[in-house]
């Protein structure tokens, strides 16, 4: 996986690492989505990168590579953490993992702030 996932045993999803990057993958990609919208109400920009030369449309690319990759983090992250560590009912987690594929990046985002930093900080409290 990305981000330092390779080796996401509990420890390290519970570690104070994972809860920073996944805060912070979660910020970048709802700073994504209002890129996106951003750009879909000003199609003009869009239109200049495709008739611009190559050397500014792979610029574009290289500042959205990271953001798509921090999107892709917080969702196989939180994804992995549902399937794998969540303590929550099997029906709950099912449901989780369908607002997962139904809303991406939305439902990934949503179970970082509601369950998965709840879970975390109680883990560590004990």
């Amino acid at each position: 996986m990305l981000f330092g996932l390779l080796k996401a045993d509990r420890d390290w999803m519970l570690s104070r690492k994972a809860r920073v990057r996944f805060l912070i993958s979660s910020l970048v990609s709802i700073l994504l989505f209002v890129f996106v919208v951003a750009l879909g109400k000003e199609p003009t920009l869009i239109r200049e990168i495709n008739q611009s030369n190559i050397l500014k449309a792979a610029s574009f690319l290289l500042v959205l590579a990271p953001l798509g990759i921090s999107v892709l983090c917080i969702y196989f992250g939180m994804a992995w953490y549902c399937w794998r560590f969540d303590r929550s009912e099997r029906f709950v987690r099912a449901m989780w993992l369908l607002v997962f594929f139904f809303t991406p990046p939305f439902g990934p985002i949503a179970y970082y702030f509601f369950v998965y930093r709840t879970q975390t900080s109680t883990a560590r409290a004990s």
